[in-house]
């Protein structure tokens, strides 16, 4: 750290209003671009710590008292690890501040202070900051920020994962029973899955399922109604056809020789379509 602090006259109001406009840092950064997340703390942190030694150098300038300077700067190295020389510029020569730490990878950051109307009346300090400590401490932010980050998300998966069980539940056990009701159908039992109210997808499929349920249970019956009346309607002309032509066979003198044939053939197709209806009839029973 580097002061120089050269005082020619008494310090007025004015000079205590605009000490602190007119003094300068060097900025620790290059300018135009942006820092994020742990970057952007650390040189916020580094800023705060050289505005403290802008705002104790003019301090001093304006009560004309280097030791204030001096004193501070002693108590910064004392308590900031980061800090790791300091010099003071008096009466034209670099006064040090404590003995320097041996570390190459030091930063030099100067810091000027001024009081308006007197140029002649400046400070200049010199600090020297060690790039392992901050590199350090903004890579401990970083895995902090890190951390709370995979805890936040791991939060919010457990979370996630228990809010949306109840509802999987529910669209399982609605999945299930639209495929038991397609098994249902596929073999003849015409069951309605029971999926009421809901405006998604499952349940307009469970209605649709449910519905070609009804039609195909409809179908089913007029089927079985239609064959049952028809059989009924055939068997009795059958069995007159046939018993007519029976009473014409068994009178030998009443048929002549060449139609017996004929009468023969239609008694066995009489007997053949009648069994077949009554075959008919037992299976629509049976269903």
């Amino acid at each position: 750290i580097a002061v120089a602090m050269r005082e020619d006259r008494p310090a007025t109001a004015v000079d205590r209003r605009h000490a602190e406009k007119r003094s300068t840092i060097v900025p620790p950064h290059l300018p135009g671009i942006p820092l994020y997340g742990p970057a952007r703390a650390e040189a916020e942190k580094e800023q705060l710590l050289l505005d403290g030694v802008r705002k104790t150098a003019a301090e001093s300038l304006l009560a004309k008292d280097p030791l204030m300077l001096l004193s501070y700067l002693t108590q910064l190295r004392r308590e900031r690890p980061e800090v790791l020389s300091a010099r003071v510029l008096l009466d034209g020569a670099w006064q040090s501040v404590g003995a320097p730490a041996n570390d190459t990878g030091a930063m030099t950051r100067l810091i000027e202070a001024s009081l308006p109307g007197a140029p002649e009346r400046a400070a200049s300090v010199e600090l020297g900051l060690s790039s392992r400590l901050l590199a350090e401490r903004e890579r401990r932010a970083f895995d902090a920020a890190a951390a709370a980050a995979a805890r936040a998300a791991a939060a919010a998966v457990l979370l996630g994962a228990l809010l949306s069980y109840p509802l999987s539940l529910t669209l399982t056990r609605r999945i299930v029973a639209i495929e038991r009701a397609l098994a249902e159908i596929g073999e003849g039992r015409y069951v309605e899955v029971g999926v009421t109210g809901g405006t998604d997808e499952l349940s307009a499929l469970a209605r649709n399922v449910d519905e070609m349920s009804r039609r195909l249970k409809e179908l089913e019956e007029m089927k079985k109604l239609i064959v049952a009346s028809v059989s009924h309607e055939l068997r009795s002309p059958l069995g007159a056809i046939e018993s007519k032509v029976r009473d014409m066979l068994s009178d030998p003198a009443g048929v002549p020789e060449a139609a017996r044939a004929g009468l023969q053939s239609i008694r066995n197709s009489a007997s053949r379509l009648e069994h077949f209806v009554s075959s008919m009839l037992e299976v629509a029973r049976i269903e």
